[in-house]
């Protein structure tokens, strides 16, 4: 395993620690207790879920390169089909899934991967505009529609979410993680993963520029919200929602900033990775980062039916929130390890594989013969 893929694997892991945390912050209604634990929670919140989308971008562009080394156009394009299939997958399961956990992530997930399957050949001029237009056309969106519409925000519920009309709404425009504007933090890591990552020149100049526009939204947000504050011209606090780096609603600077703090951690992890890849702990954590479908579906199915199981859904404080956090994560680690001593991917991953990979009977039949013809016109 080179130091690439480790580093993007220890960094899938702390993608989906923040993801527990935060989700598990939000279920037990831990509003109150230590400042700081409150304040670290916040401040993860939309960027690990953003992190998680990142690097699913980098590891489709990542095996699209890959499979345009063998001048095989076929390749390419079996694999774009195994993109749709995998996209139709994870739509479905997250419908489903969405009865267990209504802030479910695996429908838009389903929804990136459609587009990427289409775009993933595009050039990076191509990527960066694509991005920045699905940006736009959230701006547009919130000008012309209520981003509020469906939305009972003292519950965190949808109200019309199984009409035709609501569900499209709710997918496309003011959902949990819309297709506009989050399917450009998909973009961006398929934009990453073709940038030399592996030299340390590029990474590290990468690393410092990301970090620099980073703290540079996060400076320019503030100072738009104290100046519209001032100003007393946002009586609604509709603005102030816009020029906050917070992933309800996805404003424009929560895009750009989410995404630079990805970019950044993704690129120092690598960096990091480098001089202590033989510890025992980063082994561990790449493990963990190998079965992050599986993590993330677990962390639901099985670590909130235990804190639903033991009475701490709502009221409890930050303290207990994390330390079930913690809890968990220790969870993922060894039961990574575990797994992958006996079998070669994670269980949700290998079935979504199993199925990406199963072919109708006709379907075989078909794909025989045509082998059959083309081995037949090139002799």
């Amino acid at each position: 395993m080179n130091s690439r893929i480790l580093g993007l694997d220890v960094s899938r892991a702390f993608a989906v620690f923040g993801m527990v945390l935060v989700n598990y912050q939000l279920v037990m209604g831990a509003d109150e207790g230590s400042a700081w634990l409150l304040k670290l929670v916040h401040s993860i919140e939309g960027r690990a879920v953003a992190l998680f989308i990142v690097l699913a971008g980098v590891g489709v562009s990542l095996k699209i390169q890959a499979l345009t080394l063998h001048h095989d156009h076929n390749l390419v394009r079996n694999y774009q089909r195994q993109l749709i299939k995998r996209a139709m997958l994870l739509f479905v399961f997250g419908v489903v899934f969405s009865f267990v956990w209504p802030a479910d992530i695996l429908r838009f997930y389903g929804m990136y991967f459609f587009i990427a399957s289409v775009i993933a050949v595009y050039s990076s001029r191509a990527l960066i505009s694509l991005g920045v237009l699905s940006i736009l056309a959230f701006v547009l969106g919130v000008m012309l529609f209520d981003y509020e519409a469906g939305w009972d925000f003292s519950t965190l519920t949808y109200q019309d979410f199984w009409t035709l009309h609501g569900a499209t709404r709710y997918l496309l425009f003011n959902g949990f993680h819309p297709v506009f504007p989050w399917v450009a933090f998909f973009i961006a890591g398929m934009w990453l993963a073709r940038q030399n990552l592996l030299n340390s020149y590029s990474r590290i100049r990468l690393m410092i520029k990301s970090l620099f526009f980073w703290l540079a939204i996060e400076s320019l947000s503030r100072l738009l919200v104290g100046w519209v504050t001032k100003s007393g011209l946002d009586p609604t606090g509709e603005w102030i929602s816009l020029c906050l780096t917070k992933p309800m609603p996805p404003s424009p600077l929560y895009v750009f900033a989410a995404t630079a703090f990805a970019i950044f951690f993704i690129c120092a992890i690598i960096s990091l990775i480098k001089s202590i890849e033989h510890w025992v702990g980063v082994k561990l954590l790449a493990k963990t980062g190998q079965l992050s479908l599986s993590l993330y579906i677990l962390h639901v199915m099985i670590g909130m039916a235990v804190i639903e199981g033991l009475g701490l859904m709502d009221g409890q404080s930050i303290e207990v929130a994390v330390s079930a956090a913690l809890i968990y994560c220790v969870f993922a680690v060894i039961f990574s390890c575990c797994w992958l001593t006996f079998f070669r991917g994670g269980p949700f991953e290998t079935l979504f594989n199993r199925l990406i990979r199963w072919e109708l009977p006709f379907n075989k039949k078909y794909s025989v013969a045509k082998s059959q013809k083309t081995a037949t016109i090139q002799r």
